[in-house]
């Protein structure tokens, strides 16, 4: 990913605007989530390089429209292009940890540098963001999006939902 502090003035609102925009799925800027690749300038032209977290988001589309009318509000970009990269894979470790504490915070846990697999999930342990028992199993591998999965606390009797590792 881009470094936002190296580049031009036009680029740094961009990357302030882009970090104020919510995934509407989840509660977490797109920065945070770590799918905003880089931020291109030129000549009143900005082109904005996302990486999905799944191919067939659908909340790609919203996102994207999000994007071009909020950076196509700055005086200084006259139009705005998207450009969706898919490789390298979107990957959870791209969440920052600003991210993963707002998500933390809403009830939904990422996977750490260990990373669970969905085939070994029943066997692995993730740590309830409520009471942060270790004393937790996967209810369903199918959360109410792609990207997530639904875990349940037999200590605080919370269900929650864990980002899948890709």
């Amino acid at each position: 990913m881009q470094d936002p502090t190296s580049q031009s003035t036009a680029e740094q609102r961009i990357w302030t605007i882009l970090a104020e925009i919510d995934d509407p799925e989840m509660p977490i800027s797109i920065v945070d989530l770590g799918i905003i690749e880089r931020v291109e300038v030129s000549g009143g032209k900005a082109r904005i390089f996302v990486t999905p977290t799944f191919t067939g988001c659908p909340a790609l589309q919203m996102i994207d429209e999000q994007i071009v009318q909020s950076v196509g509000a700055l005086p200084e970009v006259h139009a705005v292009e998207i450009e969706h990269i898919f490789d390298p894979p979107w990957r959870a470790d791209r969440i920052t940890p600003a991210g993963r504490e707002r998500l933390r915070a809403h009830g939904v846990t990422v996977p750490g540098s260990k990373f669970v697999q969905l085939n070994r999930a029943r066997d692995e342990a993730v740590a309830c963001p409520f009471c942060n028992s270790q004393d937790t199993r996967l209810d369903s591998p199918f959360g109410p999006t792609r990207c997530r999965m639904i875990y349940y606390c037999t200590a605080c009797r919370n269900s929650f939902e864990h980002i899948k590792a890709i």
